[in-house]
């Protein structure tokens, strides 16, 4: 994806809809040797912490697996569609599922407390490889606080933004 003669590193963010290519695009960049620095690389740690296993090798599975249940309920058949999934946290708020306690965790929990707690994080890592002369491919950036930490960054910066619905 680099256009010309660059003298920086560079840093490419997708930005876009739940299922919009986000992580597909950023894989791509991969196979051309950009590093992959997301804000959700800490908070995927937390979660393999609290569940016992590597989230990030399960991610895909994680987002949608039934990880805890907040008060009693029917038990559900595994095999279900992503799009019977929205349906199914509407009528069952009790059931957790990966993907709602990722965002109770990364944006209910630690934002309240430090709104730049995942941003830090990032920073690091991203900083990190950039003085390597590495470019980093990020995507998940969601809020301002982390677009703005991605443009502060030094390197060439691009948001690219992703749809494919």
């Amino acid at each position: 994806m680099s256009i010309g003669r660059r003298t920086m590193p560079e840093i490419v963010s997708f930005i876009g809809v739940i299922g919009g290519g986000k992580d597909h695009n950023a894989h791509k960049l991969m196979e051309q040797g950009y590093v992959r620095v997301n804000f959700k690389d800490e908070l995927l740690k937390m979660c393999s912490d609290i569940t016992g296993y590597n989230v990030e090798d399960e991610y895909d599975w994680f987002k949608t697996a039934i990880v805890g249940v907040r008060r009693p309920a029917n038990p559900l058949t595994e095999g279900m569609l992503m799009s019977d999934m929205k349906s199914l946290w509407e009528k069952h708020p009790e059931i957790m599922m990966g993907r709602r306690l990722l965002t109770r965790l990364g944006t209910e929990a630690m934002r309240k407390r430090d709104r730049d707690y995942w941003v830090k994080s990032f920073t690091q890592k991203a900083n990190s490889v950039l003085i390597k002369g590495q470019d980093v491919v990020n995507s998940d950036c969601r809020f301002l606080n982390e677009v703005e930490a991605v443009a502060c960054l030094t390197g060439q910066n691009r948001f690219i933004f992703c749809n494919y619905k």
